[in-house]
């Protein structure tokens, strides 16, 4: 008696292909890692796009939206999942700019 394999569909050869050109989550550079996803994933579906970010996720960066991860919100899982990243990863502009005084040397100036 044969048993029956399951067969490799388009779409499944599809989400695999479009997987591999991901690379896993940027937690330095978090908006370009989205424009770059978005750009690649453009034709999927909301849905789609959620577990794919999911999948490129590492340890720490799962561990931050852990709660979304287990409880998916029923509506934008993706937009909120892609916000909750941004939020946590992203510098605002206030802390770039903390993160660049110290590092400029005023020597006999006097900052302004």
């Amino acid at each position: 008696m044969k048993e029956e394999q399951p067969e490799c569909t388009s779409i499944t050869l599809a989400a695999n292909s479009v997987s591999s050109k991901l690379p896993e989550f940027w937690v330095e550079m978090p908006r370009l890692w989205f424009a770059q996803f978005e750009a690649v994933m453009a034709p999927q579906k909301q849905g789609e796009k959620f577990n794919l970010v999911i999948s490129k996720l590492g340890r720490d960066s799962i561990q931050q939206v852990s709660d979304l991860v287990t409880l998916p919100p029923a509506d934008n899982r993706y937009n909120t999942l892609k916000e909750r990243l941004l939020q946590v990863y992203e510098e605002s502009a206030q802390r770039q700019f903390q993160k660049l005084v110290p590092e400029l040397e005023l020597g006999s100036q006097k900052p302004t």
